[in-house]
């Protein structure tokens, strides 16, 4: 719980510094119309098969309540 709660507010500010994250649908744009660059920065989601930029293991994919969730089998086990 600490080590998410430290996470969390550096998180939210590279966020805002990179102008969001704009997945493929274009949901959500910045107010000039560009993409928001912040997907780049992203560890897991969007990558399956890819490495994970920790540890190397392939990024799994599932599906949760009809919305996929992307994660590091290795780094992130289910519990």
């Amino acid at each position: 719980m600490k080590r998410l709660r430290a996470a969390i507010t550096p998180v939210l500010e590279a966020g805002l510094r990179h102008g969001g994250t704009t997945l493929d649908d274009l949901a959500y744009l910045l107010p000039d119309g560009r993409a928001g660059e912040y997907t780049q920065r992203l560890r897991a989601y969007g990558r399956t098969g890819q490495p994970c930029r920790r540890c190397g293991t392939p990024i799994e994919r599932i599906v949760v309540t009809q919305r996929s969730t992307h994660f590091c089998p290795t780094c992130q086990p289910a519990e």
